[in-house]
């Protein structure tokens, strides 16, 4: 699922930039549920600001983005820059369409009814898949949120 979409850029001339994207088409697998959409969308746009050299800008760029394994694999000072950006995108994007301070609101009921009330679950499934509500209420989700902002100058 997280080569469900991807963004077109139309050869412009000029370089790439967050000052100046020139224009990005994103195209969404329709066939995925509202999560997975609405994930895909978010993690698309914020991949509008990554600079040039870690853009999926060939085939073995993207070759490389489609062996990278799980989102959530540690990656080391070898990893190619596409690949990095990403999996900081993907996890940028759950950070962004489940805010920290509803996250941690969260967390807390968790803790004291010991269990994530099924509304709220539902309510997050329309912005992200099923299969990451839990691991973006999880214990390590802040500290790899902070990495992937870290990595990408945006923390």
């Amino acid at each position: 699922n997280l080569y469900s979409g991807y963004m077109v850029r139309p050869y412009t001339g000029r370089a790439h930039s967050a000052e100046d994207p020139a224009g990005y088409w994103c195209i969404i697998a329709g066939s995925q549920t509202i999560g997975w959409q609405n994930l895909v969308w978010t993690k698309e746009m914020l991949q509008a600001l990554d600079p040039e050299h870690a853009l999926t800008s060939d085939s073995d760029k993207l070759r490389q983005v489609i062996e990278m394994g799980e989102v959530h694999e540690p990656h080391d000072s070898d990893t190619d820059a596409c690949v990095v950006a990403d999996k900081n995108g993907f996890t940028l994007a759950l950070g962004c369409a489940i805010p920290r301070a509803y996250r941690e609101k969260l967390r807390k009921e968790i803790q004291e009814t010991g269990k994530l009330d099924p509304l709220e679950r539902a309510n997050m499934e329309n912005y992200i898949p099923a299969e990451y509500v839990d691991s973006v209420l999880g214990p390590g989700f802040e500290d790899e949120f902070n990495r992937a902002l870290d990595e990408t100058n945006l923390g």
